[in-house]
């Protein structure tokens, strides 16, 4: 009887001990994987280059949870969005100014518009700058944003190399030229990263009827920004989509021509989202909205119309803040190149760069030359020699090149001491008030149209 009351008492003991043990924790769940294609968010200050890995964004946040980003500095605002701003070089000058005028610093994270929207959803990020128009309205729908405010447009390109196997260039719509592509089946690089370039390019697919596959050989993803597709495109000698401010950014490293511009389908429309605080009421309402009144400003608005206008000779971006959406692109968008006033931008290797318009270089000393046109012959020409313009802008003791480039991306390479060489050569003033390159003696292909930017290297 002894020993069965000690066993009782043992047992007894035992239970009790484990019911006083902490309970195990549970082996934790790893995160969402990164799709092997994507490429992780970057946080970035306004004006460094992407370094820090931005904070990952919850795949389904649970309505009126704190937000997992944590909120240390009430100066500090997270702005999400898409690469063109960043890549484009807008962000280079427009944050610097808002952060001086208005005592916050910016952590920017430049990912698609899809990636963006879903760092709002998710309470990741205080404010929104994206560029897909669809996406956003969900968005608005499920209550995740507030003062969605118009902001600016530009235009998407089918740009592609120039020996143009799909035989597109020139074609009037984006969706000719997709199926003109798929029927040739000629390389195609998609971003294929949810961004607002990556929905224009999936809905330019739909209408033409047509559901290209990674398993199809001809189309490829990236699951990369603008920038980075663009140099896979060009290094494949393949077309795609893209914005026409990236383009213009990084058209000088890249062997891609446009192709195809001014469809309607092609416009590419931004907004300024505020994420809402109701869902999230960790994030920074006073720094987002204080950003967001920033880009419809007068003066940024006056900042983004001057963007790229000295360096490209046409406007990257067009300022709409105030506008009526629904008449933004009336026919051909009005962010094609003829929207901008004529202009001539010499850059590279010169003491001063310099940019004139077509009234400006009317002012300097105009020569009349005959010479003999490609499949035109012998005409009078009339512009501003080469030589008089170097002399302004003083080309380096080493140049060796001299890029000439047409508002529609084609270029043309020519020796620097050919240039220097051709007494005759100009910038010539043609009819319809535009510029062009007048090479007296030299190939036809050295004469570029629609003159906007000569650089020396």
């Amino acid at each position: 009887m002894r020993t069965k009351l000690l066993s009782l008492a043992l047992l007894a003991a035992v239970v009790l001990a484990a019911c006083a043990a902490p309970t195990a924790a549970p082996t934790p769940v790893p995160p969402t994987a990164v799709p092997p294609t994507a490429v992780p968010a970057t946080a970035v200050p306004a004006t460094a280059s992407p370094a820090t890995a931005a904070p990952a964004a919850a795949a389904s946040p649970v309505p009126g949870t704190p937000t997992s980003v944590t909120r240390t500095n009430p100066k500090e605002i997270i702005l999400a969005t898409t690469t063109s701003t960043r890549d484009s070089g807008l962000l280079d000058v427009l944050l610097p100014v808002f952060e001086q005028n208005s005592g916050y610093t910016v952590k920017m994270v430049a990912v698609g518009s899809g990636q963006a929207l879903a760092m709002g959803q998710a309470g990741n990020a205080d404010v929104l700058l994206v560029h897909s128009p669809a996406a956003e309205l969900k968005y608005m729908a499920g209550g995740y944003g507030i003062n969605r405010l118009l902001v600016m447009h530009n235009d998407f390109l089918i740009v592609g190399p120039s020996d143009d196997p799909a035989k597109i260039k020139g074609l009037k719509t984006a969706v000719e030229a997709f199926k003109a592509i798929a029927a040739a089946q000629a390389t195609f690089v998609s971003r294929g990263d949810a961004s607002g370039t990556n929905a224009a390019e999936l809905a330019i697919w739909k209408s033409a009827a047509i559901t290209p596959t990674q398993q199809s050989s001809w189309y490829l993803e990236t699951g990369q920004g603008m920038g980075d597709t663009l140099n896979v495109t060009s290094e494949k000698g393949a077309y795609t989509l893209t914005d026409r401010a990236t383009y213009l950014a990084q058209q000088s490293h890249l062997q891609l021509d446009i192709m195809v511009q001014g469809d309607i389908s092609l416009l590419n429309i931004y907004h300024v989202i505020q994420v809402n605080p109701d869902k999230w009421p960790l994030v920074n309402q006073a720094g987002a909205k204080a950003f967001s009144d920033f880009m419809v400003s007068p003066a940024t608005q006056d900042l983004i119309s001057k963007f790229g206008v000295d360096k490209y000779g046409q406007q990257l971006f067009f300022a709409d803040a105030g506008k009526d959406e629904s008449t933004l692109g009336g026919g051909a968008p009005s962010s094609t190149p003829s929207a901008a006033p004529a202009s001539l931008t010499i850059t590279g290797q010169v003491t001063k760069g310099q940019t004139w318009t077509v009234d400006d270089l009317k002012k300097l000393t105009p020569a009349t030359v005959n010479m003999d046109v490609p499949k035109q012959g012998k005409q009078d020409v009339t512009g501003v020699r080469l030589s008089d313009l170097f002399a302004l802008v003083q080309p380096g003791a080493t140049a060796a090149t001299v890029t000439f480039t047409g508002s529609d991306g084609y270029s043309a390479d020519v020796a620097f001491s050919d240039v220097t060489g051709c007494a005759d050569c100009m910038v010539a003033f043609d009819s319809s008030g535009g510029l062009y390159s007048a090479m007296a003696g030299m190939p036809g292909k050295s004469w570029v149209k629609s003159l906007v930017k000569i650089e020396i290297k």
